[in-house]
């Protein structure tokens, strides 16, 4: 009305900073913090094990097998503590899913036989299909959907086989032997995933050192805290010289 005064419009409210802004195809994609992956230590962990398994089957003492379970189990945890990275990295271009339910509905025996195909498989696609969609992306190396696949139904066959094989010698089996079982399988499935684990890597590698191109899209954003916890800048995040084994 006239003569009254004019008061200014209430400034908008800012969003949390974990909230997460879509980017629509076309446009530069957030560059993420400094992440890094190693597939050399992975690997490493995956053929330690490996080696203790041989010697147990060479020496005919299944104790030897059992204490490689550690360095396996350190090998699978790696293995997702990488996906997740992965996961995490392409929230911004509206991925099927969050890196936190992607790991977290992998460890749900049983429902795990379908997240499979949807955590492993859907991140190839989801991969693909964002780095595809964004100039600055253009160069990151692709993820092989069909290595993924082999994993996949690999592991699929291998569980029910395993599954049949002690269901038709429960009588017969100590701990020791379920011990050596559970160890078989989860070896098989790591080696099934070496191609994919290695393409994983590669990508998070890469995406991780994109802050530091031309393009590589600005201000970290708020994407770059479900990379790296509490949302350091790179340079903090770069210093230390410890060594990180993951």
């Amino acid at each position: 009305m006239p003569g009254s005064s004019q008061q200014p419009a209430p400034a908008a409210t800012p969003l949390p900073a974990t909230a997460l802004t879509i980017i629509p195809p076309g446009e530069p994609f957030p560059a993420p913090a400094p992440v890094k992956a190693s597939f050399g230590i992975w690997l490493g962990l995956l053929s330690g094990s490996l080696v203790a398994m041989i010697f147990s089957f060479i020496l005919k003492n299944a104790t030897v097998a059992i204490a490689a379970l550690p360095l396996l189990l350190w090998c699978m945890v790696q293995g997702l503590v990488y996906l997740h990275r992965a996961w995490g990295l392409i929230q911004a271009g509206s991925a099927r899913t969050a890196p936190g339910k992607a790991i977290g509905l992998l460890l749900l025996p049983g429902f795990d036989l379908y997240w499979t195909f949807v955590a492993i498989a859907g991140l190839s696609s989801d991969w693909n299909r964002v780095v595809a969609a964004h100039p600055n992306l253009q160069q990151a190396p692709k993820l092989n959907r069909g290595s993924a696949l082999v994993f996949c139904i690999g592991s699929l066959c291998i569980f029910f086989l395993v599954l049949f094989i002690a269901l038709n010698s429960w009588t017969n089996w100590d701990w020791k032997a379920w011990a050596l079982c559970i160890e078989i399988l989860l070896a098989t499935e790591a080696i099934l995933l070496i191609p994919f684990m290695g393409e994983i890597c590669k990508g998070i590698n890469w995406m991780g050192s994109l802050h530091m191109t031309t393009g590589g899209g600005g201000t970290p954003s708020p994407l770059s805290r479900l990379i790296s916890p509490g949302g350091a800048p790179a340079q903090a995040q770069q210093g230390g010289g410890g060594i990180r084994l993951y």
